[in-house]
């Protein structure tokens, strides 16, 4: 396993945050925003359960280096779909069956 090239995923009810390593840039960003979910010195760095999900989709949106997006939110008919976000716009990426 590579550590410099991770994905991982947190979850709650309503969203995934997929985090890549490889592209994080520790610009500190996501810690700034929101510092009761973002913990790079605690396992798991990331505390989902600590904010609701509109705090989270917004301090996502912030990461500079996108290792913090895509976020995967679950409609209620159970449908994926995967969203990448950009400063100010949301783009519907892919749709998952």
């Amino acid at each position: 396993m590579d550590k410099n090239n991770l994905t991982k995923e947190y979850s709650n009810d309503e969203i995934v945050v997929v985090w890549q390593s490889g592209k994080c840039m520790h610009s500190g960003n996501c810690v700034h925003h929101l510092p009761a979910v973002f913990h790079p010195k605690e396992s798991p760095w990331i505390q989902i359960g600590q904010a609701n999900s509109d705090e989270i989709k917004e301090a996502v949106a912030k990461c500079p280096s996108g290792a913090l997006a895509p976020l995967i939110f679950f409609f209620p008919n159970a449908q994926r779909v995967k969203l990448v976000f950009k400063p100010a716009l949301v783009f519907v990426h892919q749709r998952f069956n």
